[in-house]
């Protein structure tokens, strides 16, 4: 358990790694909405397919993971998924339970915000339209803390976004591969308060990027699919994605 500097409302940037007795590797990135700010990048939008350490050093993120499943066109999210005024796809699905949801356009709503279906009300169009970002994806987890994937022996790496008790966003990955359930149960058992926990992706895919501070140099590691284990620069199987979330520190208000 890292955390980057703390305040009165706990860690500004917290990563979590644990080995749990299933022999299941995770790792945690929680991130202080009053201090990160959340960006999607997209093929659709800016024509690359860049791996997520790519995406992080392009962008001088601090994290980046999977934006979601992609059609077979290897541009389209398979849910809703907007940002600003470019729409890679437009399809509100009807069983996909939650979305994520950044850069609110007025005041009095939360940003970031993970939100099943539900929330968002009749108008679930005019509601995504009051924020600047949002991927539509399966979830995992609902808010009462209840296990939605069905009961399954298929195993593979997964990774997802939580939403702890504070209302916090976390980026979660796991290597060793689980069922969709037990990966559930895990997260569960954590001492992390996740309530809420949406799906991203499964299998070699499925990972996260990372980017630390050593020395005052920055160091990358990234943990994606079955055995991948830690990596660093130039790793030769980055897998390019076509949609990726990342994290980032906020720029400084205009004076």
């Amino acid at each position: 358990n890292i955390s980057r500097g703390r305040d009165e409302n706990g860690p500004i940037l917290e990563i979590t790694a644990a080995r749990e007795a299933s022999k299941s590797d995770l790792i945690i990135v929680r991130a202080d909405p009053k201090r990160y700010e959340y960006t999607l990048h997209m093929a659709s939008e800016d024509g690359l397919h860049l791996s997520m350490l790519e995406r992080v050093r392009q962008h001088d993120l601090l994290a980046a993971i999977n934006a979601g499943m992609y059609l077979q066109d290897n541009r389209k999210n398979t849910g809703y998924m907007r940002r600003g005024n470019h729409t890679n796809n437009p399809r509100i699905v009807a069983n996909f339970g939650s979305f994520f949801v950044a850069g609110a356009r007025k005041g009095g709503i939360p940003q970031p915000d993970l939100l099943e279906k539900s929330e968002l009300g009749a108008n679930p169009v005019a509601r995504l339209a009051e924020y600047d970002l949002a991927i539509q994806n399966y979830r995992l987890i609902s808010l009462g803390r209840g296990i939605l994937w069905p009961e399954s022996d298929s195993a593979y790496s997964i990774s997802a976004l939580g939403k702890d008790e504070k209302g916090n966003i976390l980026f979660i990955a796991c290597e060793y591969p689980l069922s969709a359930p037990d990966f559930s149960r895990v997260l569960l058992g954590l001492p992390i308060g996740n309530r809420l926990a949406m799906y991203l992706e499964g299998g070699s895919q499925a990972g996260l990027a990372l980017r630390e501070e050593k020395d005052g140099k920055p160091e990358f590691r990234v943990w994606r699919g079955r055995h991948s284990g830690l990596a660093g620069l130039n790793r030769p199987s980055e897998v390019p994605l076509p949609n990726v979330l990342g994290v980032r520190s906020k720029s400084p208000a205009p004076k």
